[in-house]
């Protein structure tokens, strides 16, 4: 198994301490990357996969971040841009946030395949799937295909 300390993903921004990113006060981290690139993301600098904002950095000091707002906090809840474009480097943080009795909470547009994702929803505790399905029907033309997967997942 790989260390904490070994394994790296772009991070837009941590908030330490939220009631908006789920149950109870929790932290949320913020990761850049996106494939989707929809006109009306609320957070469209996330978008891009590396940016001179973004920092690289080892899960290690994401748990880190976390524990220090314990016992404030419920658990963490990682959004984006689209965190499962992570799924494989989120699996051993999750694996070691739970291990503390934290919740694991992703916050995605629902834009993956689930065969892929599998072993991340099995240590996710909630998934919420972000639902734009308006948006999405105006732009049906251009979105066909990714409509299809969003609506799968959703089910």
């Amino acid at each position: 198994m790989t260390a904490l300390s070994e394994i790296f993903v772009p991070l837009h921004r941590i908030i330490p301490f939220s009631n908006v990113e789920g149950q109870g006060n929790r932290s949320s981290i913020f990761l850049q990357g996106c494939k989707l690139n929809c006109l009306y993301c609320h957070n469209p600098e996330t978008i891009p996969r590396y940016t001179e904002s973004a920092k690289l950095v080892s899960l290690q000091y994401l748990y880190e971040q976390v524990m220090e707002a314990v016992p404030f906090i419920r658990g963490v809840t990682v959004s984006g841009g689209e965190p499962t474009i992570h799924h494989k480097k989120l699996v051993p943080l999750f694996k070691a946030l739970r291990s503390q009795g934290l919740t694991c909470y992703l916050d995605s547009s629902g834009f993956f395949e689930f065969d892929r994702v599998c072993s991340l929803i099995d240590v996710t505790d909630k998934f919420y799937l972000i639902s734009k399905a308006r948006a999405l029907a105006c732009k049906h033309f251009v979105l066909i295909g990714k409509i299809k997967q969003v609506l799968y997942h959703s089910k």
